[in-house]
């Protein structure tokens, strides 16, 4: 696990190294029907481009899909050992407060936006990837809510140079944004807030 600061900002990334935690058959499966199946839109504020989300699709769930346990007892894993990093020393357990999954393509980016502070911590995890031309995670100095990334300098910009099967913690407050994504195949992105309890 890495742990750093940008801009004030806290960071911590680790790579998942069994790729099969989050590249299974069962789990592409499951997020190729949810794709096809649901009457999923573009559901994402902050999003340009084409991007369609699981955000506030009913009766859906990234938590109980096929495939994904393994990958979701990882995630835990990882974020309890941050958890002194990020404030919560006694923390013995994480409760999710929200968690989706998106899938962006070819020019797709993200404005510059920062969670709700009703979680702790908001993790980022790409189970798809491609390794040219992909979208990056962004940090912004001081941005603001729903600005757009080309607004800032870039001395004000920090890329993070995330890779496939990197997952990326950082407190609900970092202002970030998303790169355009300039590869012909998509992005799956999964996004989880959450709160330390213990």
């Amino acid at each position: 696990m890495e742990t750093y600061k940008t801009f004030n900002y806290k960071i911590a990334k680790v790579k998942c190294e069994d790729e099969s935690i989050y590249k299974n058959q069962t789990l592409l499966t499951s997020l190729d029907m949810f794709f096809s199946n649901y009457d999923v839109h573009d559901r994402l504020q902050h999003s340009n481009g084409q991007v369609l989300s699981s955000f506030d699709v009913p009766n859906f769930s990234i938590l109980t899909m096929p495939g994904i346990d393994k990958f979701i007892e990882w995630h835990n894993e990882k974020a309890l050992s941050v958890s002194d990093y990020f404030g919560y020393p006694k923390a013995t357990d994480i409760e999710f407060v929200n968690a989706w999954v998106n899938k962006a393509f070819e020019n797709a980016s993200g404005d510059v936006h920062i969670h709700e502070n009703i979680s702790h911590v908001v993790s980022v995890f790409c189970p798809v990837l491609p390794k040219s031309n992909s979208a990056d995670l962004v940090i912004v100095n001081e941005g603001l809510d729903n600005s757009k990334l080309e607004s800032y300098t870039s001395e004000n910009l920090s890329q993070l140079d995330t890779k496939e099967g990197d997952c990326v913690f950082m407190n609900t407050g970092t202002p970030h944004g998303v790169t355009k994504h300039s590869n012909k195949d998509p992005i799956i992105g999964f996004v989880f807030e959450f709160k330390y309890i213990g």
